[in-house]
């Protein structure tokens, strides 16, 4: 598999990384590290070793042939991601005021990952003699706040025209993520009746023109298991991302009133994730992305059909092997809510003990996040011989509504799904996510996108994903410790 042409920032960061190491004064390096530059260098800019060995006499020579035929029969595009991979693990701040400015993923936003293996202390502690305030943050004249209960239809369906006119789109406009209502009651109205209020909106006579979330969960962190409040789709009309009220920006006022209602439930850590680089995030990732349906994303434009290629080539490139890939005698099927326990334990035994982030569970929020909904969440389940479940794979559904940017008009839609709980066992990963793969082409879906959280790039790599410009970073509020490697994030961000 060649690299993705559309992926122009994974060659931009290659260039940043092979001029730094040029220019860098302060980075030591042992000979076996240098080498191993080398040979992903080499692959990068010349492709797999298909030449000889060098003289026995020439022992440098044969010690950079061996680093680079060492490398293996991999793409261009892999050995320029491993070379920038390998440079973090030596520097991790080599990246540090590295910046693209790449739209070549519509849904991306932009900024590469550091990969590193030496972390530093990250997050600030919350000073418990100060207490939030008891009572709402005072707004401006015009502005209210409101609980939103999304089991009230009106309420949810202005939640829902918010967020796609005004949550997250491309740089172009002409593709808007497009949360559907069903998605919004799964994600959010799970944890009962009393946390209506951390369902936090905005109005201006009347109408809402802001909104942010909080879903209560537990978390664990290094073994130490928390009450948490994950808070998510944090929108702002486009009139009122400037907006103040009083001398403080409307945006941290609304951060701060959910802050102040998680705080007075007894809740003292909040996890959030986004593009933007904060202070003290505790993680970073990137995204990676697979095309299932290319005619349609060409016909889109929301991907380009590279120079001198037939879509047919494309199409065929990207084409989708059918047949699952299972062990003798194992079957796969639709996960039931009678998988929920032996789904609990795979997650408990076979992942979480793995990670430093993840969420804690109970058998029944295992079953609410995994119980197949069309159009919101779709899992699947392995079983052997003796009906004994070995194996579970999912995604969730991400559509992208198309704007004509013109009018203003949606004027179609594309079908993204988007990576989820995932635990193998019978089966190397890379299987079940070549098996998953199928399953979301078979249900018609017109993209794939995962998360490089939990180990997962090497097996997306393997199964034609392409690493995305954007960045994912990872906030607990009212914590302070070691910044997080992504292999060991296990919490899957939605």
């Amino acid at each position: 598999m060649e690299t993705d042409p559309e992926d122009e920032s994974i060659d931009k960061q290659f260039q940043a990384a092979v001029d730094f190491v040029k220019t860098a004064k302060d980075l030591e390096v042992t000979t076996d590290e240098q080498l191993a530059l080398y040979g992903f260098y080499k692959c990068a800019t010349v492709g797999p070793c298909n030449t000889g060995r060098p003289s026995g006499w020439d022992l440098s020579g044969q010690a950079k042939w061996a680093a680079w035929k060492a490398v293996g029969d991999i793409h261009k595009g892999l050995a320029k991601i491993k070379y920038c991979d390998k440079l973090s693990s030596l520097s991790p701040t080599w990246d540090a005021n590295f910046k693209l400015n790449d739209d070549s993923y519509p849904m991306s936003p932009v900024a590469p990952t550091p990969r590193s293996n030496a972390m530093k202390m990250v997050g600030q502690l919350l000073d418990e003699n100060s207490e939030l305030p008891k009572d709402p943050l005072p707004l401006s004249p015009e502005l209210e706040w409101c609980d939103c209960d999304l089991n009230d239809e009106t309420t949810l369906t202005e939640i829902h025209d918010l967020l796609l006119n005004f949550y997250v789109s491309n740089a172009g406009g002409n593709f808007r993520i497009s949360y559907s209502k069903d998605f919004l009651r799964w994600d959010l109205c799970a944890s009962g009746e009393m946390y209506k209020k951390w369902q936090v909106g905005c109005r201006r006579n009347g109408k809402l023109v802001g909104f942010i979330s909080g879903t209560p969960v537990k978390v664990s962190v290094n073994n130490d298991i928390k009450d948490a409040s994950e808070i998510n789709f944090f929108c702002l009309h486009s009139d009122y991302r400037g907006a103040r009220t009083g001398s403080t920006n409307l945006a941290r006022v609304m951060i701060t009133e959910i802050t102040r209602r998680v705080y007075h439930h007894g809740f003292r850590l909040a996890l959030y994730t986004g593009a933007q680089e904060l202070p003290h995030a505790m993680s970073r990732t990137c995204y990676y992305h697979r095309k299932l349906n290319v005619r349609k994303l060409i016909e889109t434009n929301f991907s380009s059909l590279p120079a001198g290629m037939e879509i047919e080539e494309l199409e065929e490139e990207y084409s989708v092997q059918e047949e699952m890939k299972l062990k003798e005698g194992h079957t796969i099927r639709p996960f039931e809510p009678k998988d929920a326990p032996e789904c609990h334990d795979l997650l408990a035994n076979h992942y979480n003990r793995k990670m430093d982030l993840y969420r804690v569970m109970t058998v029944e929020e295992v079953q609410h996040i995994l119980t197949p909904q069309a159009g919101v969440i779709y899992s699947w389940v392995i079983e052997d011989p003796e009906g004994k479940v070995t194996d579970f794979v999912s995604f969730y559904s991400l559509p992208s509504s198309i704007v004509d940017t013109t009018s203003g008009e949606m004027t179609g839609k594309l079908e993204n799904a988007y990576l989820w709980y995932t635990v193998a066992t019978s089966i190397p990963r890379r299987w079940l996510i070549e098996n998953v793969v199928a399953l979301a082409k078979r249900e018609g879906f017109d993209a794939f996108t995962a998360l490089g959280i939990a180990g997962l790039p090497d097996d997306l790599l393997e199964n034609k994903f392409v690493r995305g410009t954007g960045t994912l970073r990872y906030y607990l509020f009212n914590w302070r410790g070691q910044m997080m490697h992504d292999t060991k994030i296990g919490f899957v961000a939605l």
